[in-house]
């Protein structure tokens, strides 16, 4: 069973998928920062034997009133980049106002 727990008394919510294919582990965690604020969180994944030191980072995020449209269709676009230093804890910072999908792998 693979559990996580952010901060006690964070904003933040999450929700953490696992998929397995030939002994290894993909982890898809999803974190939402709804508050108008910078959040740094320590992301704690247990029941994970290891994980790889790098990861994919895709964050959306922009002015909450903002709204991609015909006219002008890239004002808000996901960001993707990769992410090292990865462990089994990790402290991570979103962005305010945003929705982040972190891709690692483990076992």
């Amino acid at each position: 069973m693979i559990t996580s727990r952010l901060n006690q008394g964070s904003p933040l919510r999450q929700v953490v998928n696992v998929t397995t294919k030939s002994g290894r582990k993909t982890f898809t965690v999803k974190l939402v920062n709804p508050t108008g604020q910078v959040q740094t969180t320590r992301l704690s994944l247990t029941g994970v034997t290891a994980v790889d030191g790098t990861g994919t980072l895709t964050t959306l995020t922009g002015d909450p009133a903002g709204r991609n449209s015909l006219a002008a269709p890239a004002t808000i676009v996901p960001q993707t980049r990769e992410i090292t230093g990865l462990a089994a804890t990790s402290k991570l910072t979103l962005p305010a106002n945003s929705v982040t999908t972190l891709v690692l792998t483990g076992r």
